[in-house]
């Protein structure tokens, strides 16, 4: 059954909103708190939140690998999911 177009977009439309509510949030909270936490808190934070529901489509994609090419955009991130996953290898192999 073949996905409407909207919805292989999900990705990209869907990560936006996360981030920027997350982005806004934290922003107030540390206006209110009296905080200057640093843009690249606040964008971290904004990049963390975005990335939730690529990762769960992800997910999705180990368990039904059809599903992956229905969906734009995901080059980007499979390519992070790998260096992470190769980071924690190196990491794993070579700690000291």
């Amino acid at each position: 059954m073949p996905l409407p177009r909207l919805v292989s977009h999900l990705p990209v439309f869907v990560s936006v909103a996360p981030a920027a509510i997350v982005f806004a949030t934290s922003t107030i909270i540390d206006l209110r708190k009296k905080e200057n936490a640093s843009l690249e808190t606040h964008l971290a934070r904004a990049g963390a939140a975005g990335a939730l529901p690529t990762g769960l489509i992800l997910l999705w994609g180990a368990v039904d690998a059809e599903i992956i090419p229905k969906f734009s955009g995901l080059n980007l991130p499979i390519a992070a999911a790998g260096l992470a996953m190769f980071w924690m290898c190196a990491k794993g192999c070579f700690k000291r």
